[in-house]
């Protein structure tokens, strides 16, 4: 087919490293799913084979659809795919469609979609009227010499790829959307999904024309705001899938801001600089990948097998759930960038061109990478400080409810071969660093050219070496301990009681109160709302605290904005009588205005 060029598909360095992590989770999550549904009920698998085979279609059309946006060399073709899959993950999100929240949801996630493939349609078809055609462009477009503005390319690549990957302030669909859907569908909306958007941002973006420098400024306060909301908003949120969300979008962030460094320090003529932070941000979303499906395929399982999704009904699951708790830990040490994990060698070449950069370039681009390195220095401790909180409350203490004390670990090995497969990933991936630089290398030199590829490498080569010290680490103090044990009766007994003589679970630490420090500090940008009822009379009977704390840009942006959209379309449904002389009235006064326009006098203005 000709109509819009060859409908061609495109295998090159940069299809590679986003079609790996497709391939990965996309296996997992097939594996993992009919094992996932038989937890709990209300799962599509439960009503029958027909749905159990009509979900798992769907979630291979959806596998097909990414792969497919992945390696289409024609825009109409990757807007085909593109709406494909955004539909497919649509069914996938509202199976559970019983639940309201479901519901609400999947028709944020919908109207997200829609409002993403819109600007791609208008995108690709300026785009070809500029003289790019209908290819996906692998060189720059002279826009401006066709009439076109490349800012406004820029804005509808941003709202087009920024909405499906989450960029703030376009992310208001994620939280729901991760946390309404089945886990393992979340862990490929999550890990795989929305650094499909990254993939169109860095396909397109260095290409529309004008100075790329100028949208890698955009995307770095973008990607920083993003990244510090992110996990700031992580920290306020008891429903562990909910804090996962938050937390992809601080990692999208993340990324966004390493592909912006990287476009500012090209354009400023420092190649190391944009080799670092391209080699960071596409290495980062594979380890965001591999980290975020663990954490949600392991939180996923733990919340069927409790009951619940809320932290403060968790609470001694690393002894009762050993393989989904170590998941756990696994993954946010991972996310985090402890070192000994795949994820601290992305967070590592991330702050490396962060520092270069600020000591290289001047004026205004060394001034946004020093701001760079505050915001990335602030999300990386924010982000141990929310995962702590998770895996303290969740995993560690005393059960704080029934369901978590009688959690028993699944004997699925279906449930337990993508957990036990992405936790190994998380450790065993680090000696392998150099072999996996050298395939992000040649992504790397596609999109930014002359790229010192080899010197990465070199920075990079001891990184292996360095997470091998926590190991060491480790061992010696495993053996250190088995060695005082040796020959000694060991006692276990209660630790200091505060001098209650019967501790209960509900004493301990809760999920608000751990984070309350940090919350407290936050309070100007999270405005958590609290509803406190007090004691009352003598002999109070009740009291209840609640706190929530809201979606901001939801709630001051978006909100508004479309109530007043509504109030002004209102005018619409107003004349819309159903009365049929209205009609007709309409009509006459149509036909009026037509034959004064035509029939006014010639040579007179109109």
């Amino acid at each position: 087919m000709t109509l819009y060029g060859p409908l061609a598909l495109r295998l090159d360095p940069v299809a590679v490293v986003f079609l790996a992590p497709i391939a990965l989770i996309g296996a997992l999550a097939l594996i993992y799913a009919p094992a996932y549904s038989r937890l709990g009920r209300g799962a599509p698998f439960e009503r029958g084979r027909a749905a159990t085979l009509g979900h798992l279609a769907t979630l291979t059309l959806l596998l097909a659809s990414m792969a497919l946006v992945v390696v289409a060399a024609n825009t109409v073709l990757l807007l085909v795919a593109w709406e494909i899959m955004t539909i497919a993950s649509w069914a996938l999100l509202t199976e559970e469609h019983h639940a309201r929240e479901v519901r609400v949801a999947g028709l944020g996630y919908l109207v997200a979609g829609h409002v993403s493939g819109a600007a791609l349609a208008v995108l690709f078809v300026l785009l070809a009227t500029a003289g790019g055609g209908w290819q996906v462009p692998v060189a720059p477009v002279d826009a401006a010499r066709f009439g076109v503005s490349p800012v406004l390319l820029f804005a509808l690549a941003l709202v087009g790829f920024g909405t499906k990957a989450a960029v703030a302030p376009l992310h208001v669909w994620l939280p729901d959307a991760h946390a309404s859907a089945p886990s393992h569908v979340s862990a490929l909306l999550s890990g795989v999904l929305v650094t499909l958007g990254i993939y169109g941002l860095v396909r397109f973006v260095p290409f529309l024309g004008s100075d790329p420098g100028d949208w890698g400024m955009a995307l770095m306060a973008l990607g920083a705001a993003g990244a510090c909301g992110g996990i700031v908003m992580a920290l306020g949120q008891r429903d562990v899938k909910r804090a996962l969300a938050y937390s992809t979008i601080e990692n999208v962030g993340l990324i966004a801001l390493a592909i912006g460094a990287a476009l500012v320090a090209g354009s400023a003529g420092q190649p190391l600089v944009a080799a670092l932070a391209m080699s960071a941000a596409l290495l980062h979303v594979w380890n965001h990948a591999i980290a975020k499906g663990l954490l949600f395929f392991s939180a996923g399982a733990i919340a069927r097998l409790v009951g619940s999704r809320d932290l403060e009904r968790w609470g001694g699951l690393l002894a009762r759930l050993p393989l989904l708790g170590t998941g756990l830990l696994a993954g946010a040490a991972a996310l985090v960038g402890l070192p000994g994990t795949h994820g601290f060698a992305s967070e590592w070449l991330l702050f490396m061109a962060l520092f270069r950069g600020s000591q290289t370039l001047v004026g205004p681009a060394r001034f946004v990478m020093l701001l760079a390195v505050v915001a990335t220095a602030f999300t990386t401790g924010a982000a141990l400080a929310g995962f702590v909180r998770i895996l303290g409350i969740g995993l560690l203490g005393h059960p704080r409810g029934p369901e978590a004390a009688a959690a028993r670990p699944p004997r699925d090995a279906a449930l337990a071969l993508p957990v036990l497969v992405l936790a190994v990933s998380c450790v065993g991936l680090v000696p392998f660093l150099g072999p996996m630089l050298a395939v992000i290398g040649r992504a790397v030199a596609a999109l930014t050219p002359g790229a010192p590829i080899d010197r990465v490498a070199r920075l990079a080569s001891p990184l292996p070496w360095l997470a091998a010290i926590p190991a060491l680490a480790a061992v010696a103090f495993l053996l250190y301990r088995t060695w005082l044990e040796r020959g000694r009766t060991i006692r276990r007994a209660v630790t200091w009681d505060c001098a209650y003589a019967r501790p209960e679970a509900t004493m301990q630490y809760t999920a608000t109160s751990l984070a309350q420090p940090v919350t407290r500090l936050l309070h100007p940008a999270l405005r958590t709302n609290v509803d406190w009822r007090p004691p009352q009379g003598l002999w109070p009977d009740a009291m209840t605290w609640v706190s929530r704390t809201p979606e901001r840009a939801l709630a001051e942006v978006y909100r508004p904005a479309f109530r007043r959209v509504a109030a002004l379309l209102g005018f619409f449904r107003r004349i819309q009588e159903g009365r049929v002389m209205v009609y007709l009235r309409y009509v006459g006064v149509a036909l009026l205005i037509l034959l004064v326009w035509f029939f006014w006098p010639a040579g007179t203005p109109r």
